[in-house]
C-alpha cells in the first residue's frame, strides 16, 4: 500500500489548533525514487455560494452588523455626554452613512468637505441632498463598534488588541466561511491594509505596494472570495507561520483541497502535516529550511529550464528549477517528472522554450487568489484617512465584503438573470443603504424647462484676472475679406469676422476656427 495510505490508517485525523499544533521532527530519506509519491484523490466537493433563497438583489448580500454599530455608536456618545443637542442616530441614517462613504469611494475629492461645497464646480448634489455635512462629521467621529467602558485593560487576561472591532471581525469571520463553499485550490498570502499612524502591532513591508499598514493573512478561493482570515497582532509565542496555515486549513480537513503558498509559510514539516489532514499542498521554499535537502545540484552548474529533484520516503516532493534564477519547491502531491514548455522572450526579443515542471505552472496559476481579491478591493476603495486606529481596517472590512458579495453575485447571476460590474454593483449597494431608487433613462423629449441654481455664481480669481487682460485679440464683425489663414489664390475663401488687434480676416464657422488657428501658429 502505498505511503498516503498508511498514514491515513495510523494517524487519526483531528482538527489542529494554534495550541495543538506540535510540529513531528522525523529523519527524512531524500531519494529519486517516484514510488513514495502518493496519489491524488480527486476533488468531489461542489463549490459554489452558499446562498439563501431569499437573496434577490446587491443589498441583500451587505452583512447584519448594522444593528450593533447603531447601539454602540449611541451608548459611545452618551458615555462621552457630547450628545448635547444632536439627536441619536438611527439604523437608517447609519446605512445613508455607510451609502454615502461608499459612494465617496467612486466620486473621489480632496477633501470630504468639498462634496458640500458651495463651489458648484465641488459640490456633489446627490451627496449633498442624502445627508447634511454637520451630520456626516458627527458620525464619522463617533462611530463605534463596541463598549469602551468594560474593555480589559493591558494585562489582564482577556486583553484584546482588536477590542474595538471585535464583534465586526467574529461576525464576518463567521459570515465569510458560511457563505461560499471553498472551491478546489486554495492560495493563503499576505493581505497590507494601509496605516501610517502609530500602533505596536503596524508593520513595514519593503517589497509591498502598501509598505506601511496592518498585515493580515488570507485564504482566498479561485473566484478571489475570502473565506478567512487572521489580524495580525503579535510575534510572540508560536511563530506565525507555524500557525497560521493551520489555522486557516481547519475547514479544509479530509476534503482533498489543495492549498499553495509562498516561501514565507512553507516547510518540509508543514507539507507531512497537511498530508496526514488529506490537504494537498504546493508552493515555494526557503533552501535553508529544515530538513530540506542540500545535495541537489549546485546553482552554478544549471542553465534557465534545468531542474533537479528529490522524494522523501514520506512523498514530499522538494524541487530546485532554473528560470532567471533557482526557485526552490516543496510540494505533497506533485509528479516531478511532469515537464511542460514555456516560452521566455530573448533580449533580441526572439522567443524560446525551456523546461517547466507542471508544479511550477501550477503554483503560478493559482497563487494569485490573494491578489485578485486586493485588486477588486483597490476599485473604487473608500480610502478615508483617520487618526483613529480602527477606522483604517473598519474601512477595509466595508470594502471586503462588498467584495466577497460582488464575487457571490457574479456567480448567481445566472440564476437572477443579472450581470453587474464591480462600479455598478457597488453603486447599487450604495442606493440600496442611502434608499434612492436606482435611475433609469426616461423616454421622450427632455423637459426645456431651465434648472434653478440655488448658489450665487462664482468666478475664480485668475479667471477674473484672464477675463480683463487678456482680451487683446477679439473677434469683429465688419464687411467680407479673404481669409488670412486659409484662403489662396486657387482657392479663395472670404469672411466677415477680423481680429481686432491683428487687423486681418480670419473665418470662424462651426466647421473651421481659423480665428484660433491663425494665433497659435
Amino acid at each position: 500500500s502505498s505511503v498516503f495510505s498508511q498514514l491515513s490508517q495510523n494517524i487519526p485525523l483531528q482538527k489542529s489548533t494554534a495550541a495543538n499544533i506540535a510540529l513531528p521532527k522525523p529523519t527524512f530519506q531524500w531519494s529519486r525514487n517516484l514510488n513514495n509519491i502518493i496519489q491524488q484523490t480527486p476533488f468531489v466537493e461542489n463549490s459554489r455560494p452558499n446562498i439563501p433563497d431569499d437573496i434577490e438583489t446587491p443589498l441583500d448580500y451587505f452583512f447584519e452588523l448594522l444593528q450593533t454599530l447603531v447601539f454602540q455608536t449611541n451608548l459611545y456618545v452618551t458615555q462621552k455626554n457630547i450628545m448635547r443637542a444632536q439627536v441619536p442616530t438611527t439604523l437608517e441614517e447609519i446605512k445613508c452613512f455607510l451609502g454615502v462613504n461608499i459612494l465617496m469611494g467612486i466620486k473621489h475629492l480632496c477633501s470630504y468637505k468639498d462634496y458640500w461645497s458651495s463651489r458648484e464646480e465641488l459640490r456633489d448634489h446627490f451627496i449633498a441632498s442624502s445627508m447634511s455635512r454637520n451630520r456626516f462629521s458627527w458620525l464619522l467621529g463617533n462611530i463605534h463598534l463596541n463598549d469602551n467602558s468594560v474593555q480589559p485593560q493591558k494585562g489582564e487576561s482577556m486583553y484584546d488588541k482588536l477590542y474595538k472591532l471585535r464583534p465586526m471581525l467574529d461576525k464576518l469571520s463567521e459570515t465569510y466561511a458560511n457563505s461560499y463553499k471553498p472551491s478546489r485550490c486554495q492560495a493563503i498570502d499576505e493581505s497590507m491594509i494601509r496605516f501610517k499612524g502609530i500602533i505596536s502591532f503596524r508593520q513595514y513591508m519593503q517589497i509591498k505596494p502598501i509598505k506601511r499598514g496592518y498585515k493580515m493573512w488570507v485564504r482566498a478561493n479561485q473566484s478571489g472570495f475570502v473565506s478567512q482570515f487572521q489580524l495580525y497582532t503579535d510575534s510572540r509565542g508560536n511563530k506565525p507561520r507555524k500557525r497560521v496555515v493551520f489555522d486557516l486549513t481547519r475547514q479544509l480537513v479530509g476534503k482533498n483541497h489543495e492549498v499553495y503558498m509562498d516561501n514565507f509559510f512553507n516547510s518540509v514539516a508543514l507539507q507531512l502535516n497537511l498530508q496526514k489532514d488529506r490537504i494537498y499542498s504546493c508552493g515555494t521554499a526557503r533552501k535553508d529550511r529544515k530538513w530540506f535537502p542540500m545535495d541537489l545540484v549546485e546553482d552554478k552548474v544549471m542553465k534557465r529550464g534545468d531542474y533537479d529533484w528529490k522524494v522523501s520516503d514520506t512523498g514530499i516532493i522538494a524541487l530546485k528549477w532554473r528560470d532567471n534564477k533557482p526557485v526552490h519547491f516543496l510540494s505533497n502531491f506533485h509528479d516531478p517528472e511532469d515537464v511542460q514548455l514555456i516560452s521566455r522572450k530573448q533580449k533580441d526579443g526572439s522567443r524560446k522554450e525551456y523546461n517547466c515542471i507542471g508544479l511550477v505552472k501550477d503554483y503560478n496559476q493559482h497563487m494569485g487568489y490573494v491578489d485578485k481579491s486586493d485588486m477588486y478591493k483597490s476599485c473604487y476603495e473608500i480610502n478615508r484617512k483617520s487618526k483613529k486606529w480602527w477606522h483604517r481596517i473598519f474601512w477595509h472590512f466595508i470594502d471586503l465584503t462588498i467584495v466577497n458579495a460582488f464575487i457571490m453575485f457574479q456567480e448567481n447571476s445566472s440564476t437572477h438573470g443579472k450581470t453587474f460590474s464591480l462600479k455598478e454593483f457597488r453603486l447599487a449597494v450604495a442606493n440600496g443603504l442611502i434608499g434612492a431608487e436606482p435611475e433609469t433613462p426616461q423616454r421622450g423629449r427632455r423637459s426645456l424647462e431651465p434648472i434653478v441654481n440655488k448658489y450665487k455664481p462664482y468666478v475664480a480669481f485668475e479667471r477674473r484676472v484672464r477675463r480683463t487682460s487678456k482680451t487683446a485679440h477679439m473677434p469683429i464683425h465688419v464687411n467680407k475679406v479673404r481669409c488670412a489663414n486659409c484662403s489662396t489664390k486657387n482657392e479663395p475663401h472670404r469672411t466677415r469676422w477680423h481680429c481686432s488687434s491683428c487687423n486681418v480676416g480670419l473665418g470662424l464657422t462651426d466647421k473651421k476656427n481659423c480665428f484660433n488657428l491663425f494665433h497659435k501658429k
